[in-house]
């Protein structure tokens, strides 16, 4: 081994040994790594590439880096004090401070530049070195509070985070001495004023980026939404992993194996058809630079793309069996075939809604109910307004139902003591709001609150065709309350 790789070697072995492991694995898991960064290492030294290390404190040092220039071409330009063209492999190693798992490894290639962009890089590297000193004495400074030392760093790195400056944000690498001014914070265990840091540095960011090239955002959100998850601050937490999955998607980012989907799905159960709700309403934003807009847009929907999840987990009619009844109701030919055919379609549907249980029919002062239907469930909005039990009849009339069929209807209801009353027929109702049977659905709400609702064959055709009945339900309970009827 030459001395170069020898010295190269104790240098990463100080940073590992620097760093702090929750376990014995978690150190093996890096050191392998470092094995294989080494070896990569070793291949640019044998093409004639020197390793330079710089801006290098390994002492609890959150990131190491190193340059490779040329001996021939670093030789000449000391001797002509010129700038170079070089190529560059730098190797980032940070400590991942939000969870247990190994440090990163980022690995970023700069191919040849001309002088003028090397002179430039080169300055830059030396102005991060000034940048990271003054974090280092801030951190160093025992007479300073903590909200003091964040002030410091905001003061301090505010200035030098700007397009083309010398911590450009779009280069995200530049970002390292934000996040190591962070993990001083957060050594103080103060997770509230890293916070405070991240939200600078991203409003920064969009205070500077333009409306037409916005900058990447995602991982400095994902950082928030990690900060307010350990504050136990989950609706944040959960608004900040939305923010950065939607950056993650505006920026290409392969979204769905990234990890705020996955904080996402895991600790908030965000369902695929949320993300695609969230993926539709990103591509269809008018401006891609602030992610606030779309989060704002999709939690209008939220709600109800929730309550269709939960409606599809909640009933499970097999269309092949409701298939079949349905075709039994349009072949039946006497009253007493419509009416048996009728009673096991409605009976079935409402079998298959979990929590629902379908009593045996019962005579009353008023005359016969076919079917009670008992409501176990008191765990969503419908199911509270609905009772503890309603009313299920299926009438084979000929014609639309009249008002004088709806007034029995709702006299059994009330009889029962009960809010809703549920009518399965094959012709509907007759009227509209103003008058006949719709007029009667409306009055007896109105006047006695009992909701009566009504679905005929077109309703029964599209639950056979996969239409949610408790959504169904929920729409048509609507119409009646909020005098909707047509």
């Amino acid at each position: 081994m030459s001395d170069n790789e020898d010295g190269f070697k104790r240098l990463v072995n100080d940073f590992a040994e620097s760093l702090r492991f929750t376990n014995e694995g978690d150190k093996e898991r890096f050191r392998s790594w470092i094995s294989v960064s080494f070896d990569k290492v070793k291949d640019e030294m044998g093409k004639g590439l020197v390793p330079i290390p710089y801006i290098v404190n390994y002492h609890k040092s959150p990131w190491l880096s190193l340059r490779f220039v040329e001996r021939d071409v670093m030789k000449k330009s000391l001797e002509n004090r010129q700038p170079i063209s070089y190529f560059s492999a730098c190797l980032f190693f940070m400590p991942d401070y939000m969870s247990p798992i190994p440090p990163e490894i980022k690995m970023a290639w700069f191919s040849e530049e001309d002088p003028e962009k090397t002179s430039q890089k080169l300055a830059a590297l030396d102005m991060r070195s000034w940048v990271y000193n003054d974090l280092l004495e801030v951190r160093k400074d025992i007479g300073l509070t903590a909200k003091q030392k964040l002030k410091k760093c905001i003061d301090i790195l505010v200035p030098p985070t700007r397009i083309g400056g010398v911590l450009d944000p779009r280069r995200e690498w530049d970002i390292n001495l934000w996040h190591f001014a962070a993990n001083f914070l957060l050594e103080l265990n103060r997770d509230d004023l890293a916070f405070d840091l991240y939200l600078a540095l991203l409003n920064h960011i969009i205070s500077i980026q333009t409306e037409t090239k916005p900058i990447y955002k995602g991982e400095i959100l994902s950082v928030l939404g990690h900060l307010c998850f350990r504050r136990n601050d989950l609706k944040n937490a959960e608004r900040h992993f939305i923010e950065a999955a939607i950056e993650d998607l505006i920026h290409k980012r392969d979204a769905e194996s990234r990890r705020p989907l996955l904080a996402l799905r895991n600790l908030f159960g965000f369902t695929d058809m949320e993300f695609e709700e969230l993926r539709k309403l990103t591509n269809a934003a008018p401006s891609k630079a602030n992610p606030r807009g779309v989060y704002s847009e999709f939690k209008t929907k939220e709600t109800s793309l929730k309550m269709q999840h939960l409606f599809d987990t909640w009933v499970d009619i097999d269309t092949g069996k409701a298939k079949e009844l349905f075709e039994n109701v349009q072949k039946a030919e006497t009253n007493d075939q419509k009416k048996k055919t009728l009673e096991e379609m409605a009976e079935y549907i409402f079998s298959c809604v979990e929590g629902f249980e379908v009593l045996k029919s019962k005579r009353t002062a008023t005359g016969e109910i076919d079917r009670t239907i008992r409501n176990n469930r008191t765990d969503h909005p419908l199911f509270i307004s609905i009772g503890p039990y309603f009313i299920l009849e299926a009438k084979n009339w000929d014609k639309k139902a009249g008002a004088q069929e709806i007034i029995v209807l709702i006299q059994k209801i009330q009889a029962a003591d009960l809010n809703l009353g549920v009518a399965v027929t094959k012709e509907g109702i007759t009227g509209d709001i103003d008058k006949d049977a719709r007029r009667v659905i409306h009055d007896g709400f109105i006047s006695h609150k009992v909701t009566t609702v009504v679905f005929d064959a077109k309703d029964l055709e599209q639950i056979v065709e996969g239409h949610n009945l408790l959504e169904m339900l929920q729409e048509k309970m609507e119409k009646v309350r909020f005098s909707e009827l047509g």
